[in-house]
């Protein structure tokens, strides 16, 4: 028989160049090195980084892209030839290192879409007529102006219906759109998920998977073979024997700030909203004593802002709001931490899917799953990806938080995986019933 060789490949496209096959006299060169990505569900942009060889080929290439390509996107990618892939990845230069010496460097760094105007230009507006939830991310991509023009946003799951059942109103003085639309979902129980947008630009909003009957809207499919991670999409990856090192799981309980100088808080002051009758009593913006013309620093327009108050008050986000936000705060209770070799099952995972873990008493006897928050894809000295995964779960005892259907479709798969060749070839071969070798 003849054996296949399988071997992960990292590739990065810049200002119309191949990085990983340039072209330097008669041959062609890997030039970009130490390729990583990092990608958290919610609490930072997406952001890349990679080195470009340190030689004269390499500081000729970098002083191309520097003249030709700087205001362009570059473009990486994880996975497998003719199989699983992660991408191509959207990234916006950033910034540069350069260490010269002993051990010369240059690093190139860049960062998502979101990164930029939406989370760095403050605007002020005061609102004359409420809109509902679902326009509001519209309304602060206007005020925000040129910069934020290819960001889009979409409501998942359960947020997708409550989002035109609430109204918002009320004034804000010198905010940035990120923290303004952040604090109007958090009395709702919604978050933003930034994690896809380094795909095509997109936002993602939805409610905790820990919310009731949210995982049997915004459903996960349970990935059996090698896929191409799509914006939007919500796998479930099963991590069982052989594939892990190590599973780092921690427990901590929320029993208040650990700060006794009573500093405030981060978000203040609160975001004025008003729901809609529906889900609870509208509360008018209070008057205002003054007000002046207020500019957005990225170009866009922007409405009357009243300088002594960024807002007009808050109004009871209701009990389902309540719900939502309780389960929302429950997901930081228990957390886990590992690593794996990028094999061709594992590429594409993200924040926002889940991974299930079978239980130590047999097969599919018990599915421990988690949703991940934050992953980083790492390129090694010798060519290899190493996933770093990070996921959370609220403390439930063994309520999961995948609905039963789904569940059920991973213990139907784990029990079929009775052997470490069978376990082997779910995690290496494409297509879940694998490559028949060839004879001589």
């Amino acid at each position: 028989m003849i054996g296949t060789l399988t071997q992960a490949f990292t590739q990065v496209e810049w200002g119309g160049q191949t990085l990983h096959a340039y072209e330097v006299g008669d041959t062609k060169e890997n030039v970009a090195q130490q390729v990583s990505v990092n990608l958290n569900k919610s609490s930072s942009a997406p952001t890349a980084s990679f080195e470009i060889t340190p030689n004269p080929a390499g500081f000729k290439l970098f002083q191309e892209l520097k003249a030709n390509a700087l205001d362009k996107p570059f473009l990486i990618t994880f996975g497998y030839l003719n199989g699983s892939m992660m991408g191509p990845m959207k990234f916006l230069f950033s910034g540069v290192q350069l260490t010269t010496g002993h051990t010369p460097k240059l690093e190139i760094t860049g960062t998502a879409l979101i990164k930029g105007a939406w989370t760095d230009n403050k605007i002020s507006f005061t609102m004359e007529e409420p809109t509902t939830l679902e326009e509001y991310p519209k309304l602060l991509q206007e005020k925000c102006g040129a910069g934020c023009k290819d960001l889009s946003f979409e409501f998942v799951g359960l947020a997708k219906e409550k989002a035109a059942q609430i109204e918002v109103k009320g004034n804000q003085m010198q905010r940035t759109p990120q923290n303004i639309l952040t604090d109007v979902l958090r009395p709702h129980g919604m978050d933003l998920q930034v994690s896809d947008n380094m795909f095509d630009g997109k936002i993602l909003i939805s409610y905790s998977p820990a919310k009731e009957g949210e995982t049997e809207v915004d459903k996960a499919e349970v990935n059996t073979s090698g896929t191409q991670a799509e914006t939007g999409s919500r796998k479930v990856y099963i991590i069982g024997p052989g594939l892990m090192t190590n599973l780092n799981r921690n427990q901590k309980f929320n029993t208040g700030s650990d700060s006794t100088n009573n500093s405030s808080s981060a978000t203040q002051p609160n975001v004025p909203q008003v729901a809609a009758a529906s889900v609870t009593t509208p509360q008018q913006p209070a008057p205002q004593t003054q007000t002046t013309e207020s500019k957005n620093e990225a170009g866009g327009t922007s409405g009357q802002a009243n300088p002594g108050s960024g807002n007009t008050g808050s109004a009871a986000a209701g009990k389902e709001g309540n719900d939502a936000s309780a389960a929302l705060s429950k997901m930081i209770t228990t957390t886990i931490n590992f690593s794996v070799l990028m094999v061709p099952y594992m590429v594409g995972v993200k924040p926002r899917d889940f991974i299930a873990i079978p239980s130590l008493k047999g097969p599919g006897d018990y599915i421990e799953d988690w949703e991940v928050s934050s992953v980083q894809y790492k390129q090694g000295n010798e060519g290899g990806v190493t996933i770093s995964i990070s996921g959370a779960r609220p403390y439930t005892g063994e309520d999961n938080l995948l609905d039963k259907a789904t569940i059920e479709q991973v213990k139907g798969t784990v029990s079929s995986l009775t052997s470490p060749e069978a376990w082997n070839r779910f995690y290496w071969i494409q297509g879940g019933e694998g490559v028949q070798p060839l004879s001589n």
